[in-house]
């Protein structure tokens, strides 16, 4: 019987670093070149709250990599389709604030 070495070459998970490879300190099982422990990286954003058509505020994670995200509660409160839009976006605000840096 043939012995196989197999091993997690999946950079996208949280467990991946370049320099070492898969960091987890437990055995894992592999399917498809990724463990099934695999838990995404968290992708770094950054927050844009927009009222009255100015920028109000800008949140951030510390990380340098971002990708952005609007948060217009002038659209929110103009949806006719979604009554609950501008009280979602709110919310969103909210939990943005509690769990980010902001930087504007």
């Amino acid at each position: 019987m043939n012995r196989h070495e197999f091993e997690c070459d999946t950079p996208e998970c949280r467990f991946w670093d370049e320099e070492n490879g898969c960091t987890k300190q437990t055995s894992v099982t592999i399917q498809e070149h990724c463990c099934c422990d695999f838990e995404e990286k968290p992708h770094d954003k950054i927050f844009i709250v927009v009222s009255g058509g100015a920028v109000q505020c800008v949140f951030t994670t510390l990380e340098a990599d971002v990708r952005a995200e609007l948060i217009d509660l002038d659209n929110a409160a103009a949806d006719g389709d979604n009554p609950d839009a501008l009280t979602n976006a709110r919310e969103s605000i909210e939990f943005i604030e509690a769990h980010h840096r902001q930087i504007l």
